[in-house]
């Protein structure tokens, strides 16, 4: 062992110490959580634990849910490191149909009524102020940018419509090419 290396009874020591209660994805762990370099428009913190973490994970710190935003590829110094970002509000969006047997008709056929399943999932929003087009800005354009985290829900597609800070939005365009998260395009669906 090198006299620069870390060993894990200090991380455990340090951890044990300094560390918060936090959940990943609803599972407990303990990590050292610091503030970033002052931003006056996100909330962004600083995480390491050594529990694994992944870009989209949601972390529960002092009542707030965070969204991880940079990618992990692994440990570093023993630890698992990554920005995290305050999830500003909360996706409301039908995921699924359950259907519930009401009766039969004279006829003996079942009559099923469809109750919507709703989930509600942390997001982070932020409001499009302005758009350029050619030559030509546009001001407020009714549209938002939302970064979550990646989940196997079909709900999350091209026309799906949500609930968001009061209002309804239509989703234009979702990005998957960040291993998890989605970057969602959405507008105002009036």
């Amino acid at each position: 062992m090198s006299i620069f290396e870390i060993s894990m009874a200090d991380i455990d020591y340090i951890l044990g110490y300094l560390g918060k209660n936090v959940l990943v994805n609803g599972n407990p762990a303990r990590a050292l959580i610091s503030n970033t370099a002052l931003n006056l428009e996100y909330d962004d913190k600083k995480i390491a634990t050594i529990e694994p973490i992944h870009a989209g994970d949601i972390v529960e710190f002092d009542g707030f849910k965070f969204i991880i935003l940079s990618e992990i590829n692994g440990p570093r110094g023993k630890m698992y490191k990554a920005l995290m970002r305050r999830c500003n509000a909360i996706m409301h969006i039908k995921t699924g149909e359950e259907q519930i047997l009401k009766g039969y008709t004279e006829w003996g056929e079942p009559v099923y009524e469809i109750i919507p399943i709703y989930s509600d999932l942390p997001i982070f929003m932020t409001q499009k102020a302005i758009d350029i087009e050619g030559n030509t800005i546009m001001l407020p354009t009714g549209r938002i940018n939302v970064i979550m985290q990646a989940v196997d829900c079909p709900a999350i597609a091209i026309n799906a419509t949500f609930e968001a800070d009061g209002k309804q939005w239509k989703i234009i365009d979702v990005d998957k090419t960040k291993a998890g998260i989605y970057r969602i395009t959405a507008e105002r669906d009036i």
